[in-house]
């Protein structure tokens, strides 16, 4: 795997679909302690089975790898926080909460985009089922369940992609 920066804090997007997915224009949000959000750049597509690394730092951006930074204060692991990724529509597309974080009403997240609690982690959590919307899809970071930066996690199932007309 490929992460140009030493900042250990990301997001990872990946394509689990069979067609090509054009990103330019979306939003991650953060929300918690401190809320941010960070537009990914215009132009920015992954073929299937690519993946996405947004760094909390800015001046990260490797086009050529799928790295970009977002410029974000640098938070970590442990503290609660809930992160919603937006299509240009702003018709929110994923969802996630950690360390007991509960999205506010403001933030737009209902019950059917997310449920549950991750356990704290100071690795972090990484995807293991198809989305589900709940917690149950992530599992907690550690020396037997280490991170893959950079490329499809283990086991993740690809999702068939509707017919683009």
């Amino acid at each position: 795997s490929y992460l140009s920066t030493t900042d250990d804090d990301y997001i990872e997007i990946s394509n689990l679909g069979s067609n090509i997915v054009s990103l330019g224009g979306y939003r991650i949000y953060r929300y918690g302690a401190t809320n941010l959000n960070y537009t990914i750049p215009q132009g920015v597509s992954l073929d299937p089975g690519e993946v996405m690394i947004l760094t909390f730092r800015a001046g990260t951006d490797d086009p050529a790898n799928n790295v970009y930074g977002m410029g974000w204060a640098v938070t970590t692991s442990i503290v609660a926080n809930g992160y919603v990724l937006r299509n240009r529509q702003n018709v929110i597309v994923d969802a996630v909460a950690l360390n007991g974080y509960a999205f506010q009403t403001s933030s737009g997240v209902t019950s059917a985009d997310w449920s549950g609690n991750i356990g704290t982690s100071s690795a972090g959590v990484s995807r293991i089922a198809a989305d589900n919307n709940t917690a149950s899809d992530w599992r907690v970071a550690d020396n037997n369940n280490r991170q893959t930066i950079g490329t499809l996690n283990p086991g993740l199932p690809t999702i068939p992609s509707p017919d683009i007309t």
